[in-house]
């Protein structure tokens, strides 16, 4: 808060001083009033625009600390924001990314994006990174920017995001629904559903956050689009398991006349599962103040 109640001044600036009419700040109005200080020994006086103008630079600056530094640090076990490289920027395992088929750098929501794509005629394509020291079965969250490039209404279910032996998230435009099954230890699948669409060429923020003593919850930049509360015993992460986007892979294991793709961007891994606050701020940090669209061009027979 910057302004001054009675004599005590809370900006950094302007120390309390000579108290001049009082004027609420932009900050704190009605509660507040602004003072002008005097300055070697009464001298100089700030005035009272010098000191909006400050109290508004502040305020701003607070502002965009909060944006760009939002969301926890402590947790995250991989990040991949896809700037230049492909590979993690911070990682507590291997970092080093392993892509086959047609993968390629886009412009994202921050800077770059990968975009993966399979024409009917092409083999699928996949980005992948080791999940030893990222992926905890227990409990953890994903973290990313999606544009899906498939046609929303054609019948085939794209698988978007896998841990393998863990989890795996897809698609299916048809329902529309987005669905996700977690291994258990005993071999058998949990399936979580959400009734919700996915829109072709257009961002939106994904998280997946599950807990295997609690339950697992879906957001779509940054709201709350399903949970459903469950516990489950999950299997040990496989020693060679990957933690991958083959956007390209139909699981209905259909005739491949479509081109299926999309493009991902700030991909991150927590060892817990984020709260709604923290997806929240998780949401505006990694640029989220309403999708953008990107249109590419998909053969469809």
């Amino acid at each position: 808060m910057i302004g001054t109640i009675g004599r005590r001044s809370c900006s950094p600036f302007f120390p309390a001083g000579k108290m001049t009419k009082p004027m609420p700040c932009a900050k704190c109005r009605p509660m507040c009033v602004v003072a002008s200080s005097s300055f070697d020994k009464g001298k100089t006086v700030a005035s009272n625009a010098m000191v909006r103008l400050f109290g508004s630079v502040i305020a701003s600056t607070l502002f965009m600390i909060g944006s760009v530094c939002a969301g926890p640090s402590e947790g995250l076990r991989f990040y991949a924001p896809f700037d230049g490289d492909r590979d993690a920027t911070h990682a507590t395992g291997e970092g080093s990314h392993l892509a086959s088929g047609e993968v390629s750098t886009v412009r994202g929501m921050k800077g770059d994006a990968v975009r993966l794509y399979a024409a009917p005629e092409q083999s699928k394509a996949r980005l992948a990174y080791p999940a030893a020291d990222h992926v905890a079965p227990s409990r953890g969250t994903v973290s990313f920017w999606l544009a899906p490039a498939w046609d929303t209404q054609v019948m085939r279910s794209p698988e978007i995001f896998t841990v393998d032996g863990i989890l795996r998230l897809y698609y299916e435009p048809y329902h529309p629904v987005i669905v996700t099954h977690f291994h258990q230890a005993d071999g058998s699948l949990l399936t979580f559903e959400v009734k919700q669409a996915l829109h072709r060429d257009r961002w939106v923020h994904l998280v997946l956050t599950w807990d295997v003593t609690k339950g697992a919850s879906l957001y779509l930049d940054s709201v709350p689009v399903g949970h459903f509360t469950a516990t489950w015993e999950p299997p040990p992460l496989p020693d060679a398991a990957h933690m991958q986007f083959v956007l390209t892979n139909d699981l209905g294991d259909r005739a491949k006349v479509h081109a299926l793709g999309g493009s991902v961007d700030e991909f991150r891994v927590f060892d817990y599962a984020l709260s709604a606050e923290h997806v929240v701020r998780r949401f505006h940090g990694d640029g989220g103040q309403g999708g953008i669209e990107q249109t590419f061009p998909l053969a469809v027979d």
